[in-house]
């Protein structure tokens, strides 16, 4: 289930029915109404595939707003190559929006409501996708081993281990790890 959008006027976009506006939309406004007022981003980290930035907006000298955004590198197809431009973006959108520009009743921009959905539908998808299974050589190779043991109830035991009923069930992972086992 892919975001549904349409694109009502420039920069203003519908995702399921609710009007969100794009980080340049919300820009465009705040340069039209401060030229002068001055947008600074921070980034704050940088590791473990976390990307953190913070935005601070000064008109007249003073912070009037401030935007936190956190990205998680490869967490969606942009953040496989641009998470570092995609969190800045997000935290200027955000101090953006928290003076009041693009907002009709969310904080977030549509960039980011796109790229949330996305991650979910990525999240799903990998859920929905069955653990790859072991060949028929690997699972003959293991219930060889199993009779083979002198350990009473192995076979029992090898199957309460994987979390399975009968060999057949379990996973690759799980197979050559048993089969790793000398």
């Amino acid at each position: 289930m892919t975001a549904k959008k349409t694109t009502h006027k420039k920069g203003i976009v519908n995702i399921h029915g609710k009007q969100y506006a794009t980080v340049a939309h919300r820009l465009q406004e705040f340069r039209k109404r401060y030229p002068l007022a001055q947008i600074n981003t921070n980034l704050e980290k940088d590791e473990d595939n976390i990307v953190i930035f913070c935005c601070a907006i000064w008109v007249d000298g003073v912070v009037v707003a401030t935007g936190w955004a956190e990205e998680v590198r490869g967490s969606t197809n942009i953040n496989k190559t641009s998470a570092l431009e995609n969190c800045e973006s997000s935290s200027v959108g955000r101090a953006l929006a928290f003076m009041g520009f693009g907002i009709d009743g969310s904080i977030a921009a549509a960039e980011e409501v796109e790229n949330a959905i996305e991650a979910q539908e990525q999240e799903q998808q990998q859920e929905q996708e069955p653990e790859p299974k072991p060949t028929t050589e690997q699972l003959k190779e293991l219930k060889k081993r199993i009779e083979a043991s002198p350990k009473k109830d192995a076979m029992a035991k090898t199957l309460q281990w994987a979390g399975v009923e009968k060999l057949e069930d379990i996973t690759l992972e799980q197979a050559e790890l048993l089969l790793a086992v000398e």
